[in-house]
């Protein structure tokens, strides 16, 4: 649903911007119709001609002022910035005010305020803000964004915020009206968790002392997503939460879910760890979605009894790998992750066309088709070729050792492929062969490289007329 209410969105400041003669209207056009083409034949004859509108606008589609930056771009409008650009004297503020989320990074909240609120008062309606701090430095004072919820309330934008250090004065955030999730990085009291009553929070995450009680009186009616990290409490009033679809409990808890069996509506869960009696209890609930951190390999051969799971992540215990796992005995699995190895055959359910690897290091075999797969911090060479040759969809992840040296058989491996997408934590890294070996795919319709400059997309774009190097959330009318 929110997907759809972006493009209509999108739809809407398009025509907006194409009755009044802005070329990026036609842009923003083309890049959704490639995004809907029904084939990767349709969608790089679409993007063809949005490459060609870019050359023709080259400073609309691409400002020189953000070619060193890492921003989000759609269409030439920047859809996610940190502060590092609000702040940069460099970079004309009215090219920042279409971003739809702001990372202010480890900044003093102090010292983001006067920037923001210049911003807020110039046009910049964020729906997203995320703050990094850590539990060595001093609680992030909220009181400095009060000047932005009086703004907030003749124009409400920001719908979710995230810490993850602490807070002080978070009763703050009432002056939001349209948040509807914060994610919380310290413990919060009873009395500051009552004073947000009056937002209609639908997901939430709190440290330390429950206040379960508390909680179900103050949102037992909205709340959808619950996560707790390391609380610490009684379980009991959460019964209480009807509205509960999905709770995320953190590794280092052992979580005690024979107090869940009251909450009939959870579709999702996500445990740290997982035993027999658990498992017992947990096929009473109507779950789609779980996963599970850590569980004994020999357990995994009783999960069918879940029978209507969609989407499944687990790690296992013991010497890390499972030995022919039963999923295909999920006849309505969708999406299938692993953080293990496997031996053997991996088998899944005919409609399972959505596989996740994490940190596997020995090959295995794999029945059936996978359409979207997705690896982090693993050798692309582990994965049988048979499968590579029908992956539409890839993803690539590497945390710490980027394995590089196999993306140039990409073109052999995976001449189906249709999206690629890259992340890695290491802001150095450049792909030398990447317009070669991108080049090479013929059904290539989308590449998303995040991390890489601007200045690199635009030159990829150039490159590859035919694949939209552009990722983010669509822009907002």
């Amino acid at each position: 649903m929110a997907e759809a209410d972006d493009w209509s969105d999108a739809e809407v400041l398009a025509d907006r911007l194409q009755a009044g003669g802005d070329p990026r209207g036609e842009l923003l056009a083309l890049e959704l119709a490639a995004e809907r083409a029904p084939d990767s034949g349709e969608a790089r004859r679409i993007n063809g001609e949005a490459q060609r509108i870019r050359d023709a606008h080259h400073e609309l589609a691409w400002p020189s002022a953000l070619g060193h930056t890492r921003v989000g771009m759609r269409a030439g409008f920047v859809v996610a910035a940190s502060f590092d650009e609000l702040a940069d004297p460099s970079i004309p503020l009215e090219l920042l005010l279409s971003a739809r989320e702001l990372s202010l990074g480890h900044h003093p909240l102090d010292a983001c305020a006067t920037r923001l609120e210049q911003a807020r008062s110039r046009g910049l309606r964020i729906e997203g803000l995320e703050h990094w701090g850590s539990d060595v430095d001093p609680p992030a004072d909220l009181g400095c964004l009060r000047g932005l919820g009086e703004l907030d309330a003749r124009a409400p934008a920001l719908e979710r915020i995230a810490f993850v250090g602490r807070v002080a004065q978070p009763d703050v955030l009432a002056g939001f009206p349209k948040l509807r999730s914060i994610r919380f990085g310290g413990p919060l009291r009873k009395a500051e968790l009552t004073s947000l009553a009056s937002l209609r929070l639908q997901h939430l995450r709190l440290h330390g002392e429950l206040h379960a009680s508390t909680l179900a009186e103050s949102f037992g009616d909205t709340l959808a997503w619950l996560e707790l990290p390391d609380c610490n409490g009684s379980l009991t009033p959460l019964r209480e939460l009807a509205s509960l679809r999905r709770l995320s409990f953190a590794m280092r808890m052992r979580a005690p879910v024979e107090h869940l069996s009251a909450l009939t509506q959870l579709e999702a869960l996500d445990l740290p760890w997982l035993d027999h009696a658990s498992l017992t209890m947990l096929a009473k609930l109507p779950l789609r979605s779980l996963s599970v951190d850590w569980m004994p390999a020999k357990l995994v051969h009783q999960l069918p009894s879940l029978c209507e799971l969609e989407a499944l992540t687990i790690g296992v215990v013991g010497d890390g790998q499972l030995e022919g796992p039963p999923f295909a005995e999920l006849p309505r699995l969708g999406r299938l992750a692993l953080r293990t190895n496997v031996r053997g055959n991996l088998t899944r359910p005919a409609g399972c066309r959505s596989l996740a690897l994490s940190n596997a290091s020995r090959p295995f075999s794999i029945v059936g088709e996978v359409h979207e797969l997705s690896l982090t911090d693993c050798d692309l060479r582990l994965v049988p070729a048979s499968v590579l040759e029908q992956v539409r969809s890839l993803r690539l992840t590497w945390t710490d050792e980027i394995h590089d040296r196999e993306l140039t058989e990409l073109p052999f491996l995976a001449p189906q492929l249709e999206r690629l997408a890259i992340h890695t934590l290491r802001d150095k890294w450049k792909w030398a062969g990447a317009v070669a070996t991108l080049g090479a795919l013929p059904q290539l319709r989308a590449v998303a490289w995040r991390g890489a400059s601007v200045e690199r997309l635009a030159a990829l774009s150039r490159e590859l007329p035919e694949v939209c190097v552009l990722s983010g959330r669509w822009p907002r009318a």
